[in-house]
């Protein structure tokens, strides 16, 4: 698979995923090195790492790509909110026998979660406080 995603994003692209070889050099590089941009929605991860914009979608497909390099079990998963609140993306991954995710955001809340989440449910909801409506309920 590695020869696959080297062949479509070019050997220098390629050399920054594998750089990010864990959960916490994936999530520095989303810190340091992608502005949180919500007008730059479905990029591929190829284009991210030449401009260095993205919003959630494009960090979380950015991590995916980041640890399943590096041997990670990883997958995309999204959050839904009601009530017109914006819905949240994240690359999780599992770690021994627990899930953690890395993510892009323009909340501070609404990113990085470590590996101590023994269901994705778990990892899910660990977000909801972080969500709610201007009528003060919940959304997530």
């Amino acid at each position: 698979m590695n020869k696959s995603i080297r062949s479509l994003i070019g050997e220098s692209a390629y050399a920054v995923l594998e750089r990010c070889d864990t959960p916490e050099k994936v999530q520095s590089y989303i810190d340091t090195q992608i502005t949180y941009d919500p007008y730059r929605e479905d990029r591929s991860v190829l284009q991210v790492i030449e401009d260095g914009f993205g919003e959630c979608y494009n960090g979380a497909l950015f991590g995916v790509a980041c640890l399943l390099v590096a041997g990670y079990k990883a997958s995309i998963i999204e959050l839904y909110a009601r009530g017109g609140d914006e819905e949240h993306i994240l690359a999780v991954y599992k770690q021994g026998k627990y899930y953690g995710c890395v993510a892009q955001s323009k909340y501070l809340g609404l990113k990085t979660r470590q590996p101590i989440y023994s269901s994705i449910r778990d990892l899910a909801v660990s977000y909801m406080e972080y969500y709610f409506g201007y009528d003060g309920r919940y959304s997530l």
